[in-house]
């Protein structure tokens, strides 16, 4: 039998395994631990965007149910490497297989009791999804788990799971001890405790305790709570962003019943327009108007042309950004070598440093990346101009402010799938005060976004990309990392951009900057166009930027 640490699981017990798959090459145990790294990199429930490998597909095949078999993995004393292998044996085909899903069900629950990891108690569930094997022990088993759960935002995929072989009926005990933690979440004013509340919610009408109607009144009114609660201790002048998104939030909700809960309705309606009233207040007051310099030498036809077709709308603006391209591969090829051709023979052997306001050197390339990152500034610049030149005529031609009536339109036509919907209100946001020439605050609201947007779409090519550092806390990429991760996705020279202006020392590194308040007012001028024209693409343009999936 091998031998494993009885007390390693998780992170720490995928890294000894790793080390053992390392170092067992070209030994007798080489089979059983490329065996056991291969598995242990399996999830144990589905991602949301896809894309991980799920245990319960791993097909296995005689190979392995050799290994595990004549090495004894069902039995290990490594209750994880125990609990995996016989969920691997349940899988086999042409099996009697009612006793091999009994067996994984309750070594997952043995691991859960040590471990208390929330996966493992939904694991044990779903690995006997059969009405075949159902029984009330086992619920009781479950219920009393449940009792002291502390992770009750996993509640609604655990009664899912039990309805895939119980009925809603046969669960009474189960939606009692949900209800108990209900009572337990509406208590305190700790906004902590809403989105446990709702998460009860949800379950018990998972269950059929309560009505799907009831469900989105109880979630608005939750949600309600909690921007009172925040409310109660906001500071007069200061943006409080969670407040407003907590207010669209019970907005959402009570939106799909308005006409049943109507007054309801009116009364969460007005504390959004107070929100959204009270951010554009604040944001006015603070931000700066733009001076939008033109390049006449660079913008002359363009001007022209717009002058006979002026952009006097907000959909106008946004219409002819969205049509203006990234730059082609071809012209930039051409503007490197045309660049190099003029270069000295010794300016050949130089590269490149970046120094900061303080004098110290915050960047460095070697020549070759040294001219690559000249090029890309040329012809950012040039894109600069384009955008300046519109626009410097939608100010023109267009005088009043712009509310966030059109920020619906702008949420409705998002064309990126990966942007969740919550967040799109933000993006509005940003993209509408910089239509106000408040370019600080668009600055400000998009650039988070933007590096979010990024690690979804990475996401959704590579499944999860949050590491587990340790037990205590998870880290996600930076977005360096992630800009790697989608460097074969990104068409034409838009890795080498984006990099460039958003994460390089040796150029703009203009995330780097506005995260760590490096950015002098003269720098964000210049740069916010930019950065809102990059935020328009993503938005609403993403095939533009991104291959598709293969």
């Amino acid at each position: 039998m091998i031998n494993i640490p009885d007390n390693l699981y998780g992170i720490k017990l995928s890294l000894y395994i790793c080390s053992q798959y390392l170092t067992s090459r070209g030994t007798p145990n080489e089979a059983v631990f490329t065996f056991l790294h291969r598995l242990l990199n399996y999830e144990l429930f589905q991602t949301e965007n896809g894309g991980r490998l799920y245990i319960a597909d791993f097909k296995p095949n005689k190979d392995d149910i050799s290994i595990i078999r004549d090495n004894s993995l069902e039995n290990n004393d490594n209750i994880q490497v125990r609990a995996f292998c016989l969920d691997i044996l349940q899988q086999q085909k042409n099996i009697d297989r009612r006793q091999p899903q009994i067996d994984a069900s309750l070594t997952y629950l043995k691991l859960y009791d040590r471990k208390h990891s929330p996966d493992y108690l939904l694991r044990s569930v779903t690995v006997r999804s059969i009405k075949a094997i159902k029984n009330l022990e086992f619920i009781n088993e479950i219920s009393l788990r449940l009792k002291s759960f502390e992770y009750v935002n996993w509640l609604p995929k655990i009664c899912m799971a039990l309805l895939k072989s119980y009925k809603a009926e046969e669960l009474t005990v189960i939606k009692d001890i949900i209800k108990e933690l209900l009572l337990k979440a509406e208590s305190p004013n700790d906004p902590a405790y809403r989105m446990e509340e709702r998460n009860c919610y949800e379950a018990l009408s998972i269950l059929g305790s309560i009505t799907e109607t009831d469900l989105h009144r109880y979630c608005a009114c939750s949600f309600e709570k909690e921007v009172d609660f925040l409310n109660s201790n906001k500071q007069e002048h200061i943006i409080n962003m969670g407040v407003e998104d907590k207010a669209k939030c019970a907005y959402d909700e009570i939106f799909k019943v308005k006409n049943i809960f109507p007054d309801d309705f009116k009364r969460i309606k007005c504390k959004l327009i107070k929100e959204q009233e009270n951010m554009v207040s604040i944001v006015k007051k603070n931000g700066i108007r733009i001076p939008v310099p033109a390049n006449q030498e660079f913008n002359k036809q363009l001007e022209d042309m717009l002058n006979k077709h002026p952009l006097k709308s907000p959909f106008e603006l946004l219409s002819a950004l969205k049509r203006l391209s990234f730059v082609d591969k071809n012209v930039y090829t051409v503007l490197k070598d045309n660049i190099r051709s003029k270069r000295s023979s010794v300016m050949e052997l130089f590269g490149s440093a970046v120094l900061g306001n303080k004098g110290q050197i915050t960047g460095t390339a070697d020549p070759e990346t040294s001219l690559d990152i000249y090029t890309h500034q040329i012809l950012r610049q040039q894109r600069i101009a384009i955008i300046n030149s519109y626009l410097k005529n939608f100010f023109e031609h267009h005088k009043t402010s712009i509310h966030d009536e059109i920020g619906d339109a702008i949420i409705s036509q998002c064309g990126s799938s990966f942007i969740p919907f919550n967040r799109r209100v933000l993006w509005a946001k940003g993209i509408i005060e910089m239509m106000n020439d408040n370019y600080i605050a668009s600055v400000h609201i998009l650039m988070p976004q933007i590096e979010y947007a990024l690690l979804q779409k990475a996401e959704f090519y590579m499944g999860s990309l949050t590491k587990l550092e340790n037990e205590e806390h998870q880290d996600e990429p930076p977005i360096g990392r992630v800009l790697d991760y989608l460097r074969p996705y990104l068409k034409e020279k838009l890795f080498d951009e984006f990099s460039y202006f958003f994460n390089t020392g040796a150029d703009c590194n203009f995330r780097n900057k506005i995260a760590h308040g490096l950015c002098e007012l003269g720098e964000i001028k210049t740069f916010a166009p930019y950065l809102w024209w990059l935020a328009i693409k993503i938005y609403f343009c993403d095939k533009e930027i991104f291959f598709d999936k293969v």
